[in-house]
């Protein structure tokens, strides 16, 4: 381990021997399938419940950028 500091600048590097680590993923799990191409039903009537002409400027800034991407497409 090598340890330094300059004043309020400093680093640490620690020297270990390779470690791997293997995630076995199970092939019988379902995905979820999130692209805006076939929303999921959810994401439709959240987003059919906004109307982007009415609101003030204050809620256009706090609209989810995914509510917008599924307006525009």
């Amino acid at each position: 381990m090598l340890i330094r500091a300059y004043g309020l600048l400093s680093y640490i590097r620690i020297y270990t021997p390779e470690h791997r680590i293997l995630e076995k993923k199970e092939a019988d799990k379902e995905i979820d399938d999130l692209r805006l191409v076939a929303p999921f039903p959810e994401l439709v009537a959240y987003c059919d419940s906004m109307d982007m002409a009415t609101m003030d400027d204050m809620h256009h800034r706090h609209t989810p950028y995914v509510v917008i991407l599924y307006k525009e497409l």
